[in-house]
């Protein structure tokens, strides 16, 4: 019984000495390090340390009788406190991880002219988050892609138009008389008599695009304005003669 005591002690937070130390005074009631320290099976000096730590998460506490110093387990009720302490504690850790990733950006040197590549399927996550915040953003985008599933490697499936959002998407073959009509107006590109599997897409000043070979995936993100503007010239003429 001790020792799943321990393991779910542990489970919560606690150290594995910490949990043995908190149990041992739980058993005992008020008593000095030496006895705490017997009946935990830790060192004294050790078993210090851990009363220290649990006096500061408030699972313990200290008394003076005379000379010697008692301590004694709090309620078993202050264990929801542990929870609480990670909760601040993984607050705290996404409040730096905000200011490491805005830092990070910077020293990437992604500015408004650029490119990034990334490999594989993390890597194609990477790219696919990246298009969805900057059409969230903007609101508009264009796509090119050789089929649907081309299309859903670069826009995932639950990745849909928000109410006045415009998005165009040109297929190369389609599975389906209508193409993909919840990723917005669909047209299908005549005569392509060419094989690919890519898919690319213009959204603001950035041009996304992905290739798949052998089940190794490529993303490469372009932040360039004459880039973007260069190859939404070229999809509104083929946009203009698909179907």
């Amino acid at each position: 019984m001790a020792d799943q005591l321990e393991q779910d002690l542990r489970r919560i937070g606690l150290s594995d000495k910490e949990a043995k130390v908190y149990l041992a005074s739980l058993a005992l009631g008020p008593a000095t390090a030496q006895q705490i320290a017997a009946k935990a099976r830790v060192i004294r000096p050790t078993t210090y340390v851990m009363i220290e730590a649990l006096v500061k998460r408030g699972l313990m506490s200290v008394h003076h009788q005379g000379k010697k110093r008692y301590f004694s387990a709090a309620n078993p009720e202050n264990l929801d406190q542990v929870y609480d302490q990670q909760i601040d504690e993984l607050r705290e850790k996404k409040r730096s991880l905000a200011s490491v990733v805005s830092h990070l950006k910077k020293r990437a040197k992604l500015t408004q002219a650029g490119v990034a590549m990334y490999e594989g399927a993390d890597g194609l996550a990477t790219a696919q988050r990246e298009l969805a915040d900057l059409v969230a953003t903007i609101g508009t985008v264009d796509v090119i892609a050789a089929d649907e599933e081309a299309l859903a490697r670069l826009i995932p499936a639950g990745l849909e138009p928000k109410d006045g959002h415009a998005w165009r998407v040109l297929l190369a073959h389609s599975s389906s008389p209508f193409g993909r009509s919840n990723k917005g107006e669909c047209r299908i590109l005549p005569k392509v008599t060419s094989s690919f599997a890519s898919a690319l897409a213009v959204c603001g000043d950035a041009v996304f695009s992905v290739e798949a070979a052998d089940g190794a995936y490529a993303a490469i993100i372009t932040r360039s304005a004459d880039t973007a503007a260069a190859i939404r010239a070229l999809f509104e003429a083929a946009w203009a003669v698909a179907e």
